[in-house]
């Protein structure tokens, strides 16, 4: 013992050789105890000798019974010399002799982590939170969790850190961002208002606009961005995100005015910006789609022009990145968009990139970043080659020019802002937008607006040179059937009366329709309307007290004429379409896909009669199949008529349907929009290289 104590004074002395000497001399005395070897140990780590260091200690772990404490200095010591598989044997043996040591549990998890290993570090930090651990290590499990992939597990974890220690921010932060990952809205809001109480910093104040915009709180969302740009007001996201923070469901004509002048005025604050801090590297970041205004009035066209200016000089600081060499003798079509998965913009246009002719074009696809499912499968097996966009934008713009297209096709553009930002750069000799999105874009690089003939109003309402392909325009499948459709009690439906769907989202209901919907029911008061609730509470909300004062005023109770449905799952959707005995159209934004679907089930539609492109595809789908019976004159009133008429009328309504059945094939699988496509794109081919006098591809 004389001969430890020595060694150990002259190892805190420094003196190591001595202390050494010391220390061999009491393991020569003692050599079947622990503690000399452990010693040697601590002699050999402070003479910069690891690997002894590890021998010694595993002599003394030999020798230690159950005591961890040798094994943690093994671990402690691999760990540094990043020796990860060795730390994770040496602490693994130590928790399994002292399972109740937190610090040994984040030591291993660490070591896990290290290895690749997150999922399997998970438990040992729960374990380690549990022994007393702070609870910041909770959010770290919660790290390592979503790491995994693990996100719902991450997210109960996170949650337990909040209950935990309630003002601890960062878990707050990780709670929300993971809440809104899992399409959880509402409590996402919650989460990144608290962690926005908790601590306003501009990053806070901006995550908490964005998640309340995001659930339909566009009054805290407003606060929050603009608290933010109190505190740096040369923001240009936030400005950006102030400018769009539009409430999609809006309680009267009055208020969608004051709202469209709020938004012309923020964003000439966005454009006041720019020009103040053109060289701002956050700009492309910074840009934001006008989507949600869109639900608001009718002609948007000056709007969209100052728009695209804006994201066009935002995106213009980037350098133009190389173009790839030609490798196929074909046109090289790209298609570049974030709906390339079970979305309407995937339904209504991947079969276009099926049908174009392999003898003249090759096809590629190029997905932003967004979720996958079985339409992203579908959709890369109807083209030659799919790859997925970086997220960084430069990146996104290398990737796209290396792809050396010749003609950049986008389904739909003012949706997805990363498919913005591409779009607004000149990366082919031709650029093309379809009706998707069915609006101009206002950006001076794009070249075509491809449109349907038989949706189009006329007139002059794209910046862009619009095309109008034959019928729809586009190839589309139709939907079958589920195998076992819900009954209308599953549903939520009575049996006996007469339903009629008016099943878009509902921000496309303007509040001049809640009139024409009250007209409806108080002439068929027997009939159901049925309604979809938004996945955004506050605009169902919204929407249903404004609907109650329209009934108010036709002397009607909502509720006895009016039914807002939950949301639906594809089978529920389809088992709604077969349950309804009227498809109503929406006014002022109609319905695509989902009249589509509507016949090819069966269902007849009454098409309103819209007075832009966007308000009249059900007008030109019903035209297409040969139905003229789903047209009503062309005025607001005779459609109210129409329908209350077929709602009081079931023979008229089942000679309806059969012509429906009869009719529907007739707008599935029409390639005319397909070959009218390949020669407007061959023909803008041949015109940008007239123009640029640059050569054109080889065209077969």
């Amino acid at each position: 013992m004389a001969d430890i104590r020595t060694a150990l004074a002259l190892l805190e002395a420094g003196a190591l050789p001595a202390a050494r000497a010391a220390a061999e001399q009491a393991r020569a005395a003692a050599p079947g105890r622990a503690g000399p070897h452990a010693l040697l140990a601590r002699i050999a780590e402070a003479e910069g000798r690891p690997d002894a260091a590890m021998a010694a200690w595993l002599e003394a772990a030999s020798r230690a019974g159950d005591d961890p404490q040798p094994w943690r200095e093994m671990g402690r010591i691999a760990l540094r010399g990043e020796r990860f598989a060795e730390a994770e044997t040496a602490f693994a043996q130590a928790v399994r002799r002292g399972p109740r040591h937190a610090a040994t549990r984040r030591a291993l998890a660490t070591a896990l982590v290290r290895r690749g290993q997150p999922a399997a570090a998970v438990p040992h930090l729960l374990t380690a939170a549990s022994l007393g651990a702070p609870a910041a290590v909770l959010v770290e499990a919660g790290d390592l969790a979503w790491q995994a992939r693990d996100r719902r597990k991450a997210v109960a974890i996170w949650t337990l850190a909040t209950e935990r220690a309630p003002t601890l921010s960062r878990g707050w932060e990780r709670l929300a961002r993971g809440r809104h990952a899992l399409g959880l809205r509402d409590a996402a809001a919650d989460a990144a208002a608290t962690v926005a109480d908790l601590e306003p910093t501009a990053a806070h104040l901006r995550l908490h606009g964005l998640m309340a915009m995001e659930a339909g709180r566009f009054d805290a969302a407003r606060a929050a961005f603009e608290t933010h740009l109190a505190k740096e007001p040369d923001d240009p996201a936030t400005a950006w995100a102030l400018a769009v923070c539009v409430p999609v469901v809006c309680a009267s004509s009055e208020e969608e005015h004051a709202v469209l002048a709020r938004y012309d005025a923020d964003l000439a604050r966005v454009a006041a910006l720019h020009v103040a801090n053109p060289d701002d590297a956050r700009w492309p970041d910074a840009v934001q789609t006008a989507f949600p205004l869109h639900y608001l009035a009718d002609d948007h066209t000056e709007r969209q022009a100052v728009h695209g200016r804006l994201v066009t000089a935002a995106c213009a600081g980037l350098p133009p990145p190389p173009r790839g060499p030609r490798v196929d003798p074909r046109v090289h079509v790209v298609i570049v968009s974030a709906y390339l998965r079970d979305h309407t913009v995937h339904r209504l246009f991947t079969g276009w990139a099926r049908a174009l002719d392999r003898t003249l074009f090759r096809v590629t696809a190029l997905a932003c970043p967004s979720r996958t499912d079985d339409g992203t499968e579908a959709a890369a097996a109807a083209v030659d080659h799919f790859d997925r966009l970086p997220s960084a934008l430069p990146d996104a713009l290398a990737v796209v020019a290396a792809a050396a297209p010749d003609v950049l096709l986008f389904p739909e553009l003012g949706m997805d802002p990363h498919a913005l930002r591409i779009a607004s750069h000149r990366l082919a000799p031709v650029q093309a937008v379809a009706w998707g999105h069915p609006m101009t874009t206002g950006l001076p690089s794009i070249d075509l607006f491809l449109s349907s003939a038989a949706m189009e109003p006329g007139g002059d309402w794209t910046h862009e040179r619009r095309v109008d392909l034959p019928g729809l325009g586009v190839h589309v499948a139709p939907c079958s059937a589920p195998d076992a459709p819900r009954t209308r009690a599953q549903l939520g439906l009575p049996a006996a009366r007469t339903v009629l769907l008016s099943v878009q989202t509902l921000a496309k209901y303007r509040a001049r329709a809640d009139a024409l919907h009250a007209r409806i029911a108080r002439a068929a008061p027997d009939a159901l309307l049925v309604f979809v609730a938004d996945p955004r509470p506050p605009v169902t909300a919204a929407f249903r007290a404004r609907m109650e004062q329209a009934f108010a005023a036709a002397g009607l109770e909502l509720d006895s004429h009016v039914r807002i449905l939950p949301r639906q799952d594809d089978i529920g959707w389809r088992s709604l379409l077969l349950a309804g005995d009227l498809f109503l159209d929406s006014p002022d934004w109609s319905g695509g896909n989902t009249t589509l679907e509507a016949l090819a089930l069966g269902l007849p539609v009454l098409a309103f009669p819209g007075r832009t492109m966007r308000g009249r595809h059900s007008l030109g789908i019903v035209r297409e199949a040969g139905l003229p019976a789903c047209l009503s004159p062309d005025t607001e009133a005779a459609w109210v008529d129409t329908a209350a008429a077929l709602a009081r009328d079931p023979q008229a309504r089942a000679k309806l349907r059969r012509a429906v059945q009869a009719a529907a094939p007739r707008i599935f699988g029409d390639r005319r929009g397909t070959r009218a496509l390949e020669e407007t794109l061959l023909e803008a081919l041949r015109r940008s290289g007239a123009a640029s006098g640059s050569a054109l591809p080889p065209i077969i």
